[in-house]
Formats: structure tokens, sequence, C-alpha cells
């Protein structure tokens, strides 16, 4: 699945991500920089379990397709049986991943004798950015637009549009 096996490792691999998206973000705008942005972000990943096959059974597992963490289990039973609508993340809206949430829009269904649910896998995260130049709004949304993709490309998938705020 391609887990991070420490948290350093997997700080380390978001900033790598974000550096790499930011640069493609601002060379696809066609925006040259003679100082790459400086990034500032917090990122604490969290440590889970990531389930056998692509359907909620345990408590307190994870669910991932296509190597991206979509769904967490959830219930009071520690082993249930298999619930649905963790097996098709093609017709999610999903997200994972830095300055964004992840989650699926797709409902889950949970078997009656079970009560182990798939809930949607929410990552968000903060990144601030700064450039040594100045740089319009709509520059910035157009960089967001494009880092987003650059991020969607390596599996980290979006709710909703990365938002930016001017400080």
């Amino acid at each position: 699945m391609n887990q991070s096996p420490t948290a350093d490792v997997a700080n380390n691999r978001v900033k790598t991500d974000l550096n790499l998206a930011i640069g493609q973000g601002l060379t696809a705008n066609q925006i040259y920089l003679y100082i790459p942005p400086t990034l500032n972000f917090t990122f604490t990943p969290p440590s889970i379990t990531i389930a056998d096959g692509n359907k909620c059974i345990t408590d307190n597992t994870y669910v991932a397709i296509s190597g991206t963490v979509i769904y967490k289990c959830v219930g009071s039973g520690v082993t249930a049986s298999p619930v649905t609508g963790a097996t098709d993340a093609s017709t999610d809206s999903t997200t994972t991943g830095p300055s964004t949430s992840t989650g699926a829009s797709s409902g889950s269904t949970q078997s009656s004798s079970s009560k182990i649910k798939s809930t949607p896998f929410i990552q968000a995260m903060t990144v601030t950015a700064t450039a040594s130049q100045p740089l319009y709004e709509n520059q910035w949304n157009q960089i967001a637009r494009s880092v987003q993709k650059a991020l969607e490309a390596k599996q980290m998938l979006f709710d909703d549009e990365i938002q930016v705020a001017l400080l």
C-alpha cells in the first residue's frame, strides 16, 4: 500500500509532494520566481492499520483503494460481516493529502448484526506558501488548481477545491 513506516517518513513525503506540486503549478501557469516559495505546514500522520481487501470487517481499520485510504471502519464489534460501500472508489469524490481533506461521498451500508460501517477518511491540513515576489490572488488560485491536479495524480484525492487565503 506504500504506507510510510514512520511519521518522519510520512512528513518528508508530504513535504516532497508539496514542493513538487507547487513547482509544477508555477510552471503550468508560467510563473517563474527567482526564489522558490517557502512552505510551512503542520502534519501529524495518523498511525493506521489498513484492512485486507476493500470492505470494512474490523473496527478501527482503514480501507485503501488503488493506494489511497478512502474509508475508516468504525463500529462496536471486533469482527463482523463485510460492509458494502467501500468497494468502488471510481464514483466517489474523495480527498486525501495536503491542504485538503480526504473523504468519500458515497453512502455505506451497515450489516444489522455487525455494527461495523465505513465512514469517509478525512485528513485535512493547512499549508502556508510564502513567495519572495508579490503574486496576485488570481495567480495563487491558478497555482492552487494546478497543485491540486498534481497531487491528485499522486492518488491524493480531494472532495473540494484547495482554498486560497491571502495573509
